[in-house]
C-alpha cells in the first residue's frame, strides 16, 4: 500500500512527540521565589477607621490627616508636598480648552461695498 505525505508527516510528528517526552527538561523549582498576596479590597485607617477601596487614596488619608506613612512612621515634607498636590480642589480652567465660534451679522456693509 502507498504512504500518502499526510500520513508521512504525522508519523514523523508521533516520532517526534515520542521522543520529546524521553527528554523533556525539568524546569527549576520557584522555591527562591516568594509568591505576592494579593491587595486587600479594603484599606482601613487603624487611627479612625475610615475605610478606603483605593490605597492611593489610604496613603493620602494617612499623610494628610495622620501625618503618617502606610508603614508607621512619620510623614516627610515630600509626602506632605505630594499629598497636597494630589488632593488640590482647585478646579482646572477649561474656557480655553475649546474656541469659541465668532458670528458675524448678516447686516453688514462690507459684503454690500465688495459688490459695487
Amino acid at each position: 500500500m502507498a504512504c500518502t505525505k499526510g500520513a508521512v508527516q504525522r508519523e514523523k510528528e508521533r516520532e517526534k512527540e515520542n521522543n520529546d517526552s524521553d527528554h523533556r527538561k525539568v524546569r527549576p523549582s520557584k522555591k527562591g521565589r516568594k509568591r505576592q498576596s494579593s491587595r486587600p479590597s479594603q484599606y482601613i485607617c487603624y487611627f479612625c477607621d475610615k475605610v478606603n477601596r483605593q490605597r492611593t487614596n489610604h496613603k493620602r488619608h494617612m499623610i494628610m490627616k495622620h501625618a503618617c506613612r502606610l508603614d508607621g512612621t512619620k510623614a516627610t515634607a515630600e509626602d506632605l508636598a505630594w499629598a497636597r498636590a494630589w488632593a488640590s480642589k482647585e478646579r482646572v480652567d477649561r474656557s480655553q480648552q475649546f474656541k469659541s465660534k465668532e458670528y458675524v451679522s448678516s447686516d453688514s456693509d462690507s459684503d454690500s461695498d465688495a459688490m459695487s
